[in-house]
C-alpha cells in the first residue's frame, strides 16, 4: 500500500546558498526519517521492500544525490548531508522526480494557486479508505 506514514515541518537552521541546497539538506532529513521508520518496522516483524521511493521535485537534488563525484558547485555543502549518496549506492533508497504540478506533499508546503490545491486535495480526498470516510474534513 503507497500511502504516507509521517510528515513534518520544520525550517531549517542554517543558512543555505541555493534552493537546491536547500531541498538537499530537507532530502537528508527524510532520509533519517526512513531509516528510523524502517528500523522500527524491522524490529516488529514487519519486511520493507527496498529500494524505499522517495519523491522529489527538484532534478538538482536527484543529479547531486545520485553523483558519483563532488562538483566544485557544491564544494560548501555540509558533508553530512552526503550519507544519502551511500544509501543510493547501497539500493536502501531511490529517489523519483515528480513534476512540480504532481507534487501532492506541496499542499503542506507551498502557497498554491486555487486549481492547484483543489487537484490536490480532491486526489487526497479519493485515497482515504471507505470506512475513514465519516472522519472526513475536506469539505
Amino acid at each position: 500500500m503507497d500511502v504516507p506514514i509521517s510528515w513534518k515541518s520544520k525550517s531549517q537552521k542554517h543558512v543555505t546558498l541555493s534552493s537546491t541546497e536547500s531541498e538537499f539538506v530537507c532530502v537528508s532529513e527524510v532520509v533519517k526519517a526512513i531509516l528510523f521508520i524502517k528500523q522500527i518496522l524491522e524490529s516488529i516483524g514487519i519486511t520493507v521492500q527496498i529500494p524505499i521511493k522517495v519523491y522529489c521535485d527538484n532534478v538538482g537534488v536527484i543529479y547531486l544525490s545520485n553523483s558519483t563525484t563532488n562538483h566544485p558547485a557544491t564544494r560548501h555543502v555540509s558533508m553530512r548531508y552526503f550519507f544519502t549518496k551511500e544509501l543510493i549506492e547501497d539500493g536502501i533508497i531511490e529517489f523519483i522526480f515528480i513534476r512540480t504540478a504532481e507534487n501532492e506533499a506541496d499542499i503542506f508546503t507551498k502557497n498554491l494557486e486555487r486549481r492547484l490545491y483543489d487537484k490536490h486535495t480532491s486526489k487526497m480526498e479519493e485515497d482515504i479508505p471507505e470506512k475513514f470516510q465519516k472522519w472526513k474534513y475536506f469539505n
